[in-house]
């Protein structure tokens, strides 16, 4: 695999967090919201707990938590002080090295707190086209050195051939997807097509082409709060407004409009 294969796809930064006139803790739930990107936060302030099915972790001020594409966990703040974060969001074409093969923990890196500097630097300066090269710079260099340390799981060897349908679904999610095209894509027949990718993603090919564009709708809805929901709707390729509220609200178990409220301060 090339390079550029590993392109990014999504990069976005931002800085969270609330403080006193909360309640003595402070949750957010995505047990049942799987992330919609990956994310890499810096804790400037604060103490709290990330809690998920593979471990609870304890985090304070200059500790990192990285919560993966797709996972799941509570995050619980004690605001008696206030606690804030930056966070940094992205998503590979293909995931590298330290990324592949395995399904990534949600996660505590400690070790990391020279790093606040390089942070606040992506925050301030994401927007501004001449810093375009330091952003992107600070940001594989942190990688590179955290990466190293991620946790996880392997994961069982892709189906290359579904992995061929997969992709071009995500890549192309916007517009009608037959199962024809998809057949004739990986060489199999229809109903061979089905059952193959069912067995390999647990879903069906339309319910695997909704979620990949709830997963861009999440994102807009988050990194552009201006947007209308018919907006966001038109956006990601939705027939109707009304079609994607249904479909959003049978992925992500949410209407639009509460999804986009309850993610204050999420990493």
């Amino acid at each position: 695999m090339k390079i550029t294969d590993h392109e990014l796809t999504y990069f976005y930064c931002d800085r969270c967090g609330c403080g006193l006139g909360y309640a003595p803790k402070y949750s957010q739930d995505f047990s049942a919201i799987p992330r919609p990107h990956n994310a890499l936060a810096y804790i400037l302030e604060g103490e709290g707990e990330f809690i998920s099915a593979d471990r609870n972790d304890r985090v304070r001020p200059g500790d990192l938590v990285l919560t993966p594409m797709g996972s799941t966990y509570r995050q619980v703040w004690n605001t008696d002080l206030f606690f804030q974060h930056i966070s940094v969001r992205f998503i590979f074409r293909a995931p590298p090295a330290n990324f592949a093969g395995r399904r990534l923990f949600v996660q505590r890196l400690s070790g990391f707190s020279n790093l606040r500097e390089d942070f606040e630097y992506i925050l301030n300066k994401q927007n501004d086209p001449d810093a375009y090269y330091g952003v992107m710079s600070r940001f594989y260099a942190i990688l590179g050195q955290v990466s190293p340390d991620f946790d996880g799981c392997e994961l069982p060897p892709p189906d290359p051939v579904i992995s061929r349908a997969v992709s071009y679904i995500e890549a192309n999610c916007r517009r009608a997807i037959t199962i024809d095209e998809l057949s004739a894509l990986c060489n199999l027949s229809r109903s061979h097509l089905f059952s193959r990718f069912k067995q390999v993603t647990g879903c069906t090919p339309i319910e695997y082409k909704h979620r990949a564009m709830v997963q861009r709708a999440q994102r807009l809805l988050i990194d552009e709060p201006s947007l209308s929901i018919e907006e966001v709707s038109e956006r990601t390729g939705f027939e109707s407004a009304a079609y994607f509220r249904r479909v959003f609200h049978a992925v992500t178990g949410l209407p639009p409009r509460d999804y986009r409220k309850i993610e204050r301060g999420m990493l």
